[in-house]
Parts: structure tokens; sequence; C-alpha cells
């Protein structure tokens, strides 16, 4: 029996260290009940994920948002402006060359990582969603996710849900 738990101890100990890690951050001085609407803005991202990547950034949050009471609005001036960037590490070994843009018709596809797939190493992306009050050109409120990237669609889509689901549990941010 001690055994078994020990296994099992190793098991989630293991699995947590693969874990994505999530930061949130607010402007302590910023009464959130004040908001009620939001709009979408675009912030220059160092990567631009796939359409079926932002359709699904954009989907999770509104979804977060709605059941955080917040309505989106397409016309008129919002309380809250709501933008993503997504950021790239770099694997920290190759063992396959890059591909080299001119050598090739073909785009690389957004999980391209010129590696093999039992490389040791992993590229770590991290998704930020940041929150700003329109009225004072002011950044409010920041979830932060950081996760290895993987090679599927279906492993983002449940990366970002999670994620996104894990930093929005700490918005509204408890009040002053």
């Amino acid at each position: 029996m001690q055994r078994y738990a020990l296994c099992v101890a190793l098991i989630a100990s293991a699995a947590a260290a693969h874990a994505q890690k999530v930061k949130v951050d607010w402007d302590r001085a910023t009464d959130f009940t004040r908001f009620n609407t939001y709009k979408w803005t675009k912030i220059p991202s160092p990567r631009t994920p796939t359409p079926e990547i932002e359709k699904l950034i954009y989907s999770v949050v509104d979804t977060q948002l709605e059941y955080k009471g917040l309505k989106k609005v397409e016309n008129g001036e919002p309380d809250l402006y709501v933008g993503y960037s997504v950021t790239l590490g770099e694997p920290k070994k190759q063992t396959a060359a890059a591909p080299v843009a001119d050598s090739s018709s073909w785009q690389t596809g957004s999980s391209w990582s010129a590696q093999n797939p039992s490389d040791e190493s992993a590229r770590k992306g991290t998704l930020n969603i940041d929150i700003a009050e329109v009225k004072k050109n002011l950044l409010v409120w920041r979830g932060s996710v950081v996760a290895e990237v993987g090679d599927s669609m279906n492993d983002a889509r449940v990366k970002i849900s999670k994620g996104v689901s894990k930093a929005f549990a700490q918005y509204p941010p408890p009040a002053k």
C-alpha cells in the first residue's frame, strides 16, 4: 500500500512539473465594479496565431467575461478594451535543422518546431490577456498563461481553455 501511495505521489508531482503556470496582476487602485462592457482591440504581438487559435482565444475569453457579467459591444465606447498577445520561446536544443524559408513553396505551420517529437526539450508559449480601462487608457488587469506548446489543435484547445479559465478565476480581483 505504501508503494502505491508513493507511485501516485510521484506521478502527481511529474504531472505538476509539466502543468501550466498562470499569473494574474491588476491595478490595485481600480474599482472593477464600475465596468459593464468591453470591446476587443488588437495588440501588437510577436507571434500571430492561426485563425483557428485566434478564434479559440476570442471564444474562451468572451465566455469568461460573459460569465463575469460583462457584455461585449461592437458599436459605441465600451468601459474596457480586451486584447491578447502571444510569444513563443525557442526550444533548448534542436535535433533537426530548421527549414530554410526560400527552399520550399510550403509555409511551416504554427506547430512546426524543427525538432523530433521525442526531443526532451519543449517550447514554452505565453498567452497574455490584457484588459484596459478605456477612459484612462490604462491597463487594469493582465492574465498570463505559460505552457508547453503542443503539436495538435486539440492540445492547444485544452491548454488555452484551462489556462484562461484559471486566470479569470481571479477576475474581478478582490475589492480594495
